[in-house]
């Protein structure tokens, strides 16, 4: 079989056909998310502005696959205080009665940071090293204590507006207590959750996550022994991220015969139901 295919077209056009229908399924299944939400569409067509769908995915992601898939899109790598997270996890699984998020295969604490929290740090400060130069640093502390500031530099990262005006605006629908805040929520209030490791963690897990986490701890500005601010996030000299046109066909007719196709089967569908609503009626 393979020796009656042309190795151009397999190797190069089936792979962007492919690369385009995956394109426009997402594109279309955001699409459909945004007009549920009540989202002017129209505006999202003029070339010249920005827009974004947002998502929030794990360390082990294809990153590499989805960037080729959108060579403009933005990578924005939230960190939080590895000791810190610790904590939110023991505490949201003594909320909800039962274990999870990877506790659940160890016996003890120390063991849980030992593997998964200190491979957390770990990755993370790999991904930060491999990607600095095109990522967007944000510590979830900075977030909390200085939001205005912080969102500033994600908007202008993102070449979106960061006016006060807009961000006053952001910041206030963030503010409203929501059952879905109160059902993750493990803290009295956001600030409360910053350092809560000097209280949570007894002060042999304290050192003990600190030394396991040590290096990542150290590069993201956070204090070893908590007694003093975070220091400023690392510095970089990001180049000037220039907008990418997305991908085009190979085959200028591939959506036309994409979407006709999808028509076709919606009216097999159709006829299909058409059948099985008569013979429950006979």
């Amino acid at each position: 079989m393979s020796s009656c295919l042309n190795s151009s077209w397999l190797g190069l056009n089936y792979i962007e056909n492919l690369a385009d229908f995956c394109r426009q399924n997402i594109d279309r299944f955001y699409e459909n998310i945004a007009i549920q939400q009540g989202k002017v569409l129209t505006p999202l067509l003029d070339n010249s502005s920005n827009f974004y769908f947002v998502e929030k995915f794990l360390l082990k992601l294809n990153r590499t696959l989805l960037l080729e898939l959108y060579p403009q899109a933005r990578e924005i790598i939230l960190v939080r205080d590895f000791r810190d997270m610790a904590c939110s996890v023991a505490a949201f699984n003594t909320k909800r009665g039962y274990v999870d998020f990877g506790r659940q295969r160890f016996k003890s604490d120390r063991e849980y940071i030992r593997t998964t929290i200190k491979s957390t740090a770990a990755n993370m400060l790999q991904l930060w090293r491999e990607r600095k130069e095109q990522t967007h640093l944000v510590r979830y502390e900075d977030l909390i204590l200085t939001p205005e500031q912080t969102l500033s530099s994600i908007f202008e990262y993102l070449n979106l507006d960061n006016s006060s005006s807009t961000i006053s605006k952001i910041l206030e629908v963030a503010s409203k207590d929501t059952p879905q805040l109160k059902r993750h929520r493990t803290s009295a209030n956001p600030q409360e959750s910053i350092g809560r490791w000097r209280q949570d963690l007894d002060s042999s897990l304290q050192t003990f996550c600190t030394e396991v986490c040590q290096e990542a701890l150290q590069e993201f500005g956070y204090n070893l022994s908590g007694k003093d601010k975070a220091s400023p996030l690392p510095k970089t000299i990001k180049p000037q991220i220039k907008t990418e046109s997305p991908l085009t066909p190979t085959n200028s007719n591939f959506f036309k015969e994409t979407e006709s196709t999808r028509k076709r089967l919606e009216q097999i569908k159709s006829q299909f139901q058409n059948i099985r609503n008569k013979l429950k009626n006979s």
